[in-house]
């Protein structure tokens, strides 16, 4: 089960951005509108618009919003202006937000959104695969962009990948038959319906926001001797066993051996 705490808050982010964007669009917008009327100033209306995307994004970080609601905060009016002056047939929207939906809805229940890891962490992980047979879980797999290279490269080795949106999912099964790899598989679900004892290696690329559950949950779960990888997120008051850098990114996996 999700912990009590993000099943309280699942949707405080979003509540916030919105007000924030409905506040500041009276702020910028009714003083505007009043001083155009009595013909005392003039502003063109795409600057109130700008204005709007920058106040909003500002004070979503002041109130330490997770990074993308922060740029979601400045994109969404800009955004919605467009929207308004493209001619296109309605159905594309639809289309455009069931896509969207497929890929970036589970984030309302699990607060994790889709960040792909780089090209470089399938490399930087084969070199802490073992050599005999081994069980390792990627949780957030994705489009299975970290398994099927990992699954490639050992064939003797089970791989398994944890996804709650739906589009990833499929494509990620697709991907996986179209390769005709027998030892991966993606499952649907939360990390909290897996059993971290199960697996040699879980590997990770979630959010700040639920690294405290995910480490919890490996600390009761994961086996002596068994590794637990976070990619660029670490741990509060867990220093990593080791390090290793991703020089491009500028950014570390952190390793744990429980």
């Amino acid at each position: 089960m999700p912990d009590k705490k993000s099943v309280g808050f699942r949707f405080r982010s979003a509540l916030i951005a919105l007000f924030l964007q409905v506040l500041i669009a009276l702020v910028i917008f009714l003083p505007a509108l009043y001083f155009d009327i009595r013909g005392k100033y003039s502003l063109a209306p795409l600057y109130l618009l700008f204005a709007q995307a920058l106040l909003s994004a500002f004070v979503a970080y002041l109130l330490k919003l997770e990074r993308w609601w922060v740029l979601i905060s400045f994109f969404a009016p800009l955004l919605f202006i467009v929207s308004l002056h493209v001619n296109t047939n309605h159905w594309h929207y639809l289309v455009i937000f069931a896509l969207f939906f497929a890929i970036y809805g589970a984030t309302f229940h699990s607060r994790v959104p889709y960040f792909p890891s780089p090209d470089v962490i399938p490399d930087l992980l084969a070199s802490l695969l073992p050599g005999a047979p081994f069980k390792f879980l990627d949780v957030g797999s994705g489009f299975g962009k970290v398994l099927l290279p990992l699954a490639r490269r050992a064939p003797f080795a089970s791989f398994c990948g944890v996804e709650l949106a739906f589009l990833p999912l499929v494509i990620s099964r697709v991907r996986a038959n179209l390769c005709g790899r027998q030892n991966i598989e993606f499952v649907h679900g939360n990390f909290q319906n897996m059993d971290f004892s199960e697996f040699d290696i879980v590997y990770t690329y979630l959010s700040p926001v639920v690294m405290d559950a995910v480490w919890t949950k490996a600390l009761a779960e994961m086996r002596h001797g068994t590794l637990f990888i976070s990619y660029e997120f670490n741990v509060d008051g867990r220093k990593a066993d080791f390090e290793i850098e991703c020089v491009r990114e500028r950014t570390f996996l952190y390793v744990w051996k429980m």
